[in-house]
């Protein structure tokens, strides 16, 4: 869309303001793929890490 479609002439984020557009791509798979990659990044590393003895 071209900003002569919006009243402020530009697209506005907020969903209560006239100038809203609901995406139709879901941009919540994005974040929950990287959440879960962050998870399995931190879970490797405590299961790979050895843990300290006192002699160490």
């Amino acid at each position: 869309l071209c900003n002569k479609h919006f009243i402020t002439g530009k697209l506005s984020n907020d969903a209560e303001h006239p100038d809203y557009v609901p995406s139709i791509f879901e941009l919540g798979k994005q974040t929950s793929l990287s959440s879960l990659n962050r998870y399995n990044r931190q879970l490797k590393c405590k299961t790979s890490s050895a843990p300290l003895t006192e002699d160490e």
